[in-house]
């Protein structure tokens, strides 16, 4: 698993949000998230910066 999938599920649970209310807010499907998370697909960049505001985190925090 990639430092970005451990980061974005951790991140994500600090603010106490689910899978399917952070896709929601990004207008994707909760598979997207949860695929994501298990590092099978990758994020595009301005997908990332999207998820990292969301989470209130810069977009280093979220991949390194």
């Amino acid at each position: 698993m990639s430092n970005f999938s451990e980061n974005l599920k951790k991140y994500r649970k600090e603010k106490s949000m689910s899978q399917k209310a952070l896709a929601e807010k990004l207008y994707m499907s909760k598979q997207a998230i949860s695929k994501y998370e298990c590092g099978t697909n990758e994020c595009l960049f301005d997908t990332l910066i999207d998820i990292a505001d969301l989470l209130e985190i810069s977009v280093d925090e979220l991949l390194r």
